[in-house]
């Protein structure tokens, strides 16, 4: 596949006052009153920035040449805008993503390899995790044990409205294994509370996922496909179901094993979140920075991918599915071929 040898990165752009512009084949990026940064080109897979950050036309030009994509994000990492280049592949692909998404046997049949690739993946980090707790092992095997039982019967649902219940029963059990986790640490979390987060564990879940979110709409678009179709996820005016959807496999995997790391490491203290007003609880600017840093780093870790029997960087993951997906869709795969993480 040719997507796993790309070695391209995200440039995350967190400085306000920033202005990128184009010298011949390098990003110039000049931050106040810091040193002037070059990127060459060939070495950008897009750009998030966070505040006031400013292209000049040339550099958009040169973005939209080399389908470099442009995304702005709230300091809390919800998505505000984003600059595309024209759109890959094939019209026909797309006719046959919203042709499977309006069958009921193929919409149920995608589904069920996502929901089930969650559920396991989501058990394989609860269990790592166990293994450096030995106070909280027996409650996490069970709970492990239960998400088995759940992913059996994922695969024997009959409808989408029992899969969604089967996830969302799920996600309810493997989050109370990941209080379980943080018990003793120097952050409380008891659920997962999401608009808006009040705490920070939920906080750092929130930036996160937002990150993965556009991550998995920009792979769906690269191959092809619209990210607004999905199968699990309804669609609905403005949503990226099917980015959504994409990401249920991983977000455990991806950004939920990052986050264990980064509060049990304590690389992240109470002044690293303030608290607004209206009860939001949201990371620093300064936090901000470690959190990518660390996802950086993170995503650029190798990782076992069984479907195509290598490892690739866990950034490489989104791209992998994104065209498995599609090619599941144009009739090259019998079935779509979820992520399934191997462990640590």
């Amino acid at each position: 596949m040719a997507l796993i040898g790309d070695h391209r990165r995200t440039v995350y752009l967190n400085t306000v006052g920033t202005h990128v512009s184009i010298d011949h084949d390098a990003f110039q990026i000049r931050r106040p009153e810091q040193p002037m940064v070059r990127v060459p080109v060939q070495q950008v897979d897009s750009f998030v920035c966070f505040g006031n950050v400013e292209f000049s036309t040339a550099a958009l030009d040169r973005c939209a040449r080399a389908t470099i994509s442009l995304s702005w994000m709230s300091r809390s990492g919800r998505f505000r805008m984003g600059i595309r280049a024209p759109t890959h592949g094939n019209v026909l692909l797309r006719i046959e993503q919203h042709q499977a998404a309006g069958d009921d046997r193929r919409r149920l049949d995608i589904a069920q390899m996502m929901v089930v690739a969650k559920l396991l993946n989501s058990r394989v980090v609860l269990l790592d995790a166990a293994k450096d707790r030995s106070m909280e092992a027996g409650s996490l095997r069970s709970i492990g044990a239960e998400l088995i039982n759940l992913a059996d019967q994922a695969r024997v649902a009959r409808d989408l409205d029992t899969l969604r219940g089967v996830e969302g029963h799920g996600a309810k059990r493997y989050f109370t294994g990941v209080a379980a986790l943080l018990h003793g640490s120097t952050f409380r979390f008891e659920s997962r509370e999401r608009r808006p987060p009040t705490d920070p564990v939920n906080a750092l879940l929130s930036f996160g996922y937002s990150l993965l979110a556009l991550y998995c709409a920009g792979a769906l678009e690269h191959v092809g496909l619209d990210p607004q179709v999905g199968f699990l996820h309804p669609a609905r005016p403005g949503r990226p179901s099917l980015a959504l959807d994409l990401m249920e496999e991983l977000r455990a995997p991806l950004v939920d094993r990052l986050v264990l790391t980064l509060l049990n490491r304590r690389q992240l203290g109470d002044g690293s979140f303030e608290y607004l007003p209206t009860g939001a609880c949201l990371m620093t600017d300064t936090a901000r920075v470690t959190f990518l840093a660390a996802l950086d780093a993170h995503l650029a870790a190798e990782v076992a991918h069984r479907a195509i029997e290598q490892s690739i960087e866990r950034r490489k993951v989104v791209q992998v599915q994104a065209l498995l997906l599609s090619r599941h869709l144009r009739g090259d795969l019998r079935h779509y071929l979820p992520f399934r993480t191997t462990g640590r």
